[in-house]
């Protein structure tokens, strides 16, 4: 039993003979293991004894070894199940299978995480999977179906198809998968991933799809079941019928969207959709039309390549934005000589974005038809875009897991990198806006990563500060929602030609500082209230710095990190300057408070951001000291940073002049004091009061008739002599303004 191969198909036939469910933790099993790595869980009592669980336990899906065409992938803790069911698109009318028009005939497939109790029924073989990849193979007799499913899968498997054996092909379509059809419902709500729109994709990614809905997600893909499609090669093809298909599938995807709204097991409020092989350009469009999407998938496919449509895909994503993160995992190229290079789109992104390489595998190896089953059964002669042996297999295995993890930050909020543990080879980078940029470049100035706690949560930062020890002014920088510091690497480099350092931080749950969880949008997380403790901890830790000004501090807040740096200076934490980008969540009370503040105000928006017109307009009228500004473009938050390049230049150059000594609000600008408080003056009201020093000191004299002299004194100046009085209330409240 030692000697056992992964690609030995007699050996795996052997041992998987007699059963479909094999029950760990009794004390007749044993695992079998190749190189210390687990492979399968193997019954040494007789077949008929095989399916039977241990009296002493309870069915669960950790006693439960997964099916044999996982590899080594483990369950996760749920049954799954599978549903299929028939729709037809009434609003598009086509040529059908009969000859007659009918409405577009559409096929649903969903996976779902189900209850325990899944997990004693009979499961779909993978014969299934491979009727529901090509619908054709169910119109001929019992007889002819299956000489039609070992032909597709032997064309699927290998180059050279008829050099397979057919109890071979039989043994894979019938080996036992993890779905039952129609299972329990279950009681919760999951997230959801769509398939995009590929023939092949039940069968092409039936182990990832059962895997991920193991680990609680709700998979599904919706089948057109009509004759009217377009498959590769698409090189004699006109345009028009390109971009015809691409639209129809589109709208095929947007159908399934509204369908599985209504689905039990379906958060309607966290929905990706995934895409391999010539499927990424309909997802990528997808994307860009349902803005409400979390995260595009992409297993080695062309979703930022167009090859339906033949536009610039740059020019196409700045005119429709993708605002959903990208999940990339694609072949490096290194395995064929021809480096594959990272879309620099993926830069200029405003979701999470990560790249994942593997310099091992080929275009095949994302998919378990040309990756893993042929390396499960020995298959040498595999299609020219795949590899063969040990290395398919354990590089599929590696997808799913990276799918996973990535899956589980971006969609749950997972902590860290969602538990993934690095492959050796295998490269995981994050993008987005300015990756790569220096923030220092020809300064005087060192950019150094820096952390510091905060209520437990471990805070990632980027310190840009002067390399000798004279003391400068700092400005704070906040991440916008579902964003993270590396955007500000353009401000920071503007500041640090102008002699001011910056502090770039990643909020709880933003970027790095994912310790405790990660941020997803829309998910309830308790331990990610309160960020505006963040700030304080991070302008604390500004002031503690030997090169840093503590009189001279400023900060940029994005989105809602603009009302976390208001909330903190209500605690204490004032700073001299504050810049809001898109502040949709500024409150009434920061908003009736920036006056009173004594601090320098600007609010900036996109002109066609609709979301924060209304926040903005109104403290544009409640606020007489804010300036308020509109950005050409829909950009949001620090997205402007990078639709409008220049940006970051005047916001340097504002936050200079408000820090530089000689240009302190609290000391220069004209106040206004009525009924003992104080308030900044409107700007085209300090201009004009720019000469004026207060009241004018009166000399009082008065005579000694008795003694024939004169005495005179000055009246006690009241105040500033920069202050402008309208009434008189008492000294001490004149002279000491009030801050918000």
């Amino acid at each position: 039993m030692g000697d056992v191969r992964e690609t030995s198909h007699e050996r795996f036939t052997q041992l998987r003979r007699g059963s479909s469910v094999i029950w760990r933790g009794s004390s007749r099993r044993r695992a079998l293991e190749v190189g210390g790595a687990f492979v399968l869980a193997v019954s040494l009592a007789s077949p008929a004894d095989a399916c039977q669980p241990p009296a002493e336990a309870a069915p669960s899906a950790a006693t439960i070894a997964s099916p044999w065409l996982w590899g080594r992938l483990v369950r996760g803790p749920h049954a799954v199940g599978l549903d299929i069911v028939s729709d037809a698109d009434s609003a598009r009318v086509e040529r059908l299978a009969s000859g007659l028009t009918g409405p577009r005939p559409l096929e649903l497939v969903i996976w779902y995480p189900t209850s325990h109790g899944a997990l004693t029924r009979d499961t779909v073989r993978f014969s299934t999977y491979a009727d529901l990849s090509d619908g054709s193979m169910l119109a001929s007799g019992t007889g002819r179906t299956d000489d039609a499913r070992r032909r597709w899968l032997a064309q699927a498997l290998s180059s050279r198809p008829d050099s397979l054996r057919r109890d071979m092909l039989d043994d894979v379509l019938r080996s036992p998968m993890a779905a039952s059809r129609d299972a329990e419902r279950p009681t919760g709500q999951f997230p959801l991933i769509l398939w995009s729109t590929r023939h092949a994709t039940p069968a092409a990614q039936s182990v990832l799809s059962e895997y991920l809905a193991s680990h609680g997600y709700v998979v599904a893909w919706m089948r057109y079941a009509g004759i009217d499609t377009l498959w590769p090669p698409f090189d004699d093809v006109p345009p028009a019928r390109k971009v015809a298909t691409l639209e129809a599938h589109v709208s095929d995807m947007q159908r399934a969207l509204r369908r599985l709204a209504g689905h039990s097991a379906v958060d309607s409020t966290r929905i990706g959709v995934a895409a391999w092989s010539y499927s990424g350009e309909p997802a990528t469009v997808l994307a860009q039309r349902v803005p409400s999407l979390r995260v595009l998938v992409s297993l080695s496919s062309n979703i930022l390549v167009s090859t339906y449509r033949g536009v610039d895909i740059a020019a196409s994503i700045d005119t429709v934005p993708l605002r959903a993160g990208v999940l990339m995992l694609e072949e490096s190229g290194a395995a064929r000589g021809q480096l594959r290079v990272a879309p620099a789109i993926l830069d200029r992104l405003p979701g999470k974005a990560y790249r994942v390489t593997f310099p091992s595998l080929a275009h095949g190896s994302f998919n378990v038809l040309e990756g893993m089953i042929p390396a499960l059964v020995g298959i040498s002669s595999v299609q020219p875009w795949s590899i063969a042996g040990p290395a398919a297999q354990a590089g599929y295995e590696a997808i799913s897991r990276v799918t996973l993890a990535l899956l589980d930050k971006t969609m749950k909020g997972a902590a860290a990198d969602g538990g993934l543990t690095p492959t050796p080879g295998v490269e995981v980078v994050r993008h987005g806006p300015g990756r790569g940029a220096s923030a220092v470049e020809g300064t005087g100035f060192a950019d150094t990563r820096v952390t510091f706690p905060s209520d437990g949560w471990q805070l990632i930062a980027d310190f840009v500060h002067p390399s000798a020890s004279s003391r400068v002014p700092a400005v704070l920088m906040l991440n916008k929602a579902n964003g993270d510091r590396r955007v500000y690497a353009s401000l920071a480099l503007e500041l640090a030609r102008r002699g001011v350092a910056s502090l770039r931080l990643d909020l709880r749950g933003e970027g790095e500082s994912t310790n405790l969880g990660s941020f997803v949008p829309g998910m309830p997380n308790d331990q990610l209230r309160d960020e505006h403790r963040d700030v304080i901890a991070a302008l604390q830790w500004l002031r503690a710095q030997p090169a840093v000004d503590t009189t001279r501090i400023g900060v940029v807040g994005a989105s809602y990190s603009g009302e976390a740096m208001a909330v903190a200076a209500r605690g204490g934490a004032r700073a001299v300057a504050y810049v809001a980008l898109s502040p949709g969540s500024l409150s009434a009370q920061t908003i009736d408070g920036i006056d009173r503040s004594g601090a320098a105000w600007w609010i900036l928006r996109s002109r066609d951001e609709r979301f924060v017109r209304d926040v903005v307009d109104g403290a544009r009228a409640r606020s007489r000291t804010a300036r308020v500004t509109e950005v050409a473009g829909h950009a949001h938050a620090t997205d402007m940073l990078v639709s409008t390049p220049t940006l970051a230049r005047e916001i340097a150059e504002w936050l200079t002049m408000r820090l530089a000594r000689s240009e302190s609000p609290r000391e220069t600008r004209p106040r206004l004091i009525m009924n003992g408080n104080s308030f900044m003056l409107p700007s085209h009201l300090s201009e004009r009061l720019s000469g004026f020093t207060g009241r004018p000191r009166r000399t009082r004299c008065r005579r000694d008739t008795r003694r024939g002299t004169r005495h005179c004194r000055r009246a006690r100046r009241t105040g500033s002599d920069r202050v402008l009085h309208r009434t008189l209330g008492p000294r001490s409240a004149r002279e000491r303004p009030r801050s918000a």
